[in-house]
């Protein structure tokens, strides 16, 4: 594709043409030349378009559907034979298609039943679908509803969040029954039910299911941590393996946000990616054939992703840091654009909101793009560097991810941290090797605590560095300023960074052509 496309704009119409008419030329030989991999890009792209407009516009139903029709009958008729109407109509007939999702989602969740219960008390069935999340003094997690004791509405299947004491301890996959008055939350623009410390009963079950049992080998596990692992240290290696910053006192958080390296305790796409590059070390090392490695992979992280909770923003993580394994493993740039759009599309259909109103996806998704494609050109342009114990590629990747997600940090946060590139690039390649370290000694530790603490040596060690590098950062004069910037400086930003990007793959593709031309 960039190969052709660099034949047509080096090949220019004449230069006594028309504009309309040059662009016309340059145009229909771009789609002439368009393959079914840029299609399906671009349908996907049309998709995503439309999923994110459905959130700021409303258009009927009926006006959709008359898009789509239309969209349908013109890239029927002009098939081959019309390619520029061809692409003009499939194009608009997938934006339409992102637009009646949109319509359809917001539709049901403005119907949602749960709603009409607030400010009344009532006795809810249901059971908790993610693991308590330790505050202060309660506990908080997601209620999954089966039923609602004297109340006729279809609520089954709805979701309402529970702040409750500490006692008594529920875990994942527990049946409850909870009395309870919800209230309404605001989060992002959109409203939900909250049970504010209800009076809880935990239902005796027959069995524990798959996410019962994980959630309780996650317990277990970060109790092994907690037990060979001094604080703050056991806190740190917990967030950065399973994810969030619970077991961190507030001066520790405090500390994370000034020096830019909070994103090291959420569970990422960048962390998630560590762990896949275990995984895969292993893998290879125990000699699976390299087309079982991304399924087997596959297989390990979405039980991960169940053991941590299975939460969007988990799940998110999962699938960023899986596309960058397949972006590393298959390495064509085609392959990889589609898988990212592909993904996109997948969350996006499911929760169209994630675009306009989640900046944890906006994050993840940069951050991946970060990683696949600009990696690969640091990495190219540092080839002489020595890659001690991957000590270049953990600093490479973090650094690729930055470049994409600072601006965007910058325009809703309005806070620049003045160490972060001093502290990410001291900390972040020390990263991979606690993890190891950690997650083996939590294993370990899981037999016998000295064994633990032997095997976690190094993720203490590393842990213990990592803190004091970010202690001594946050305590500078100056660590962070307030600094933000405009939508319009940010739309400028990545148009100009994206430009340079595919200017650089069109060069590289058309130097490939010349230098397979020479070698015949």
């Amino acid at each position: 594709m960039w190969l052709r496309l660099s034949n047509l704009l080096y090949s220019p119409p004449e230069a006594d043409q028309p504009w309309a008419d040059k662009f016309y030329i340059l145009y229909s030989g771009w789609l002439r030349h368009l393959s079914p991999s840029w299609y399906f890009f671009f349908v996907c792209l049309g998709l995503i378009i439309g999923l994110y407009l459905g959130g700021l516009i409303y258009l009927p139903l009926m006006f959709l559907y008359t898009i789509f029709w239309a969209g349908l009958a013109v890239s029927a008729v002009s098939f081959k034979r019309y390619p520029a109407a061809f692409f003009i109509a499939v194009f608009s007939l997938s934006i339409a298609v992102g637009l009646v999702r949109s319509e359809i989602f917001f539709a049901h969740a403005a119907a949602q039943n749960i709603t009409k219960l607030i400010s009344e008390e009532h006795i809810f069935h249901g059971v908790v679908n993610n693991p308590p999340i330790h505050q202060n003094k309660s506990v908080r997690y997601s209620f999954t509803i089966t039923s609602v004791e004297r109340v006729s509405l279809p609520v089954t299947g709805e979701k309402i969040d529970v702040v409750a004491r500490p006692f008594p301890e529920v875990a994942m996959g527990d049946r409850l029954i909870l009395n309870c008055q919800p209230r309404a939350e605001e989060m992002n623009g959109n409203f939900s039910a909250i049970c504010l410390f209800p009076e809880v009963a935990v239902a005796p079950r027959s069995s524990y299911g798959l996410k019962g049992i994980l959630s309780v080998i996650k317990d277990r596990y970060v109790s092994s941590l907690n037990r060979i692992l001094p604080e703050p240290a056991a806190g740190f290696v917990t967030g950065l393996i399973i994810g969030g910053r619970s077991g961190l006192s507030q001066e520790w958080r405090d500390a994370l946000n000034t020096t830019g390296t909070a994103h090291l305790v959420a569970l990422s796409g960048y962390n998630v990616t560590i762990i896949a590059s275990f995984i895969f070390f292993i893998l290879e090392a125990l000699a699976m054939p390299r087309r079982w490695r991304v399924a087997a992979i596959g297989i390990i992280l979405s039980l991960f992703v169940i053991m941590v909770g299975a939460e969007a923003s988990i799940v998110r993580a999962a699938i960023m840091g899986m596309l960058v394994v397949i972006a590393r493993h298959v390495g064509r740039p085609a392959s990889s654009r589609n898988a990212i759009v592909l993904a996109a599309v997948v969350m996006l259909t499911l929760e169209p909101t994630l675009l306009a109103q989640d900046i944890g996806f906006q994050l993840s998704f940069l951050a991946t793009l970060g990683m696949i494609y600009l990696y690969p050109i640091l990495e190219k342009k540092t080839a002489r560097w020595p890659n001690i114990f991957k000590f270049k590629e953990a600093l490479l990747m973090a650094v690729s991810a930055e470049i994409f997600v600072t601006p965007l940090i910058l325009y809703y946060f309005e806070r620049l941290s003045l160490v972060a590139p001093l502290v990410n690039m001291l900390v972040v390649p020390s990263v991979p090797f606690i993890m190891l370290f950690g997650f083996l000694g939590g294993l370990m530790g899981l037999i016998a605590v000295p064994l633990g603490q032997i095997a976690g040596f190094g993720g203490w060690l590393g842990a213990t560095y990592v803190l004091g590098v970010i202690r001594l950062a946050s305590r500078l004069p100056l660590a962070a300023v307030s600094f933000s910037v405009d939508w319009w400086s940010l739309i400028i930003y990545y148009v100009v960074l994206g430009i340079l990007l595919i200017w650089h793959y069109a060069k590289q593709s058309t130097h490939f052509r010349y230098t397979s031309a020479d070698a015949f």
